[in-house]
């Protein structure tokens, strides 16, 4: 068992505890409790299984987004993942703002995780692409056509723990009018305020972007086959323009099982990816402490 597995949860109280012995000796014990009106619903196991403290403890602690916060789960195999269609409103050749809210299961990840692209190598239709590299840096990869890749990663790496919730961003503007252009990456708690992950990262030229026609994708690239998330999306942003049009803001909904965007713009959820809430599971889990961090 492990902290954020599926857990039966009940309010309740137990109402007996009745010992029976049986003509070979046997004792049987039964015990039963006493629900309240909702019953037996699912939560999440707030400590790894069975735990017995003898004295207040600190333990392991579990954050789980927002409450009633809904995301897109990646598992992070190949072809689960979330994409719209390539449209000319994402066909961004200048400066470009990409934001996402996210949660990875590991925020140092064996490989390199992939938040958001539209950047496939199929047929050489790069265009751009931010992700999440091993060492816990971010990356922002994008092409001038198509073809040839241009990088810039963070000078600082993320602290965040595994599994917690945080904004990312990277910026890039094609040309800062000293020759150059220039790409720096936040995050940020609320998503108003960012906080410079490192130093700004000079290309050493002017630039510009393709316009590619990959679909966007949100957990991985090249069609849900590279760079593959695991954790949660909640949602996203892609800006034409450093803190300028809203072209894309898929935002996961539970309610509708589906990733709603009000550009609008029409996501699929894709293989084995899927929209959760904490909420779903019953007032039972709702009523739960979703930042746990010791016992008493």
């Amino acid at each position: 068992a492990a902290i954020g597995d599926p857990a039966a949860c009940l309010v309740g109280k137990q109402i007996n505890y009745d010992p029976t012995r049986a003509q070979d000796g046997s004792l049987t014990i039964a015990v039963n409790a006493q629900g309240n009106a909702f019953g037996l619903e699912w939560g999440d196991l707030l400590t790894a299984g069975q735990r017995t403290d003898t004295a207040a403890t600190n333990g392991t602690s579990a954050e789980f987004g927002y409450d009633g916060e809904d995301f897109v789960l990646l598992p992070g195999a190949s072809g689960d993942y979330v994409s719209t269609p390539d449209a000319a409103s994402l066909d961004i050749v200048g400066d470009l703002d990409l934001r996402v809210r996210v949660a990875l299961d590991d925020w140092t990840p064996a490989a390199e995780s992939t938040l958001i692209a539209k950047y496939t190598a199929t047929g050489n239709q790069r265009s751009y692409a931010l992700a999440v590299t091993a060492t816990g840096a971010l990356i922002f990869r994008w092409s001038e056509d198509g073809t040839a890749e241009k990088t810039e990663t963070s000078s600082a790496v993320n602290t965040f723990t595994n599994g917690s919730t945080h904004w990312v961003r990277a910026t890039i503007d094609v040309n800062n009018g000293a020759a150059d252009a220039a790409v720096n990456f936040y995050t940020s708690e609320d998503g108003s305020t960012w906080t410079a992950l490192g130093a700004e990262q000079l290309n050493g030229a002017t630039t510009s972007i393709f316009a590619s026609t990959a679909v966007l994708e949100l957990g991985s690239q090249t069609g849900g086959t590279v760079n593959r998330l695991a954790g949660k999306i909640f949602r996203a942003q892609v800006l034409s323009g450093i803190a300028g049009s809203s072209v894309a803001a898929p935002i996961a909904s539970a309610s509708s099982d589906t990733v709603t965007d009000a550009t609008p713009l029409t996501w699929t959820v894709q293989g084995n990816a899927y929209i959760s809430s904490h909420t779903v599971h019953g007032a039972q889990a709702y009523l739960q402490a979703f930042s746990f961090a010791g016992t008493d």
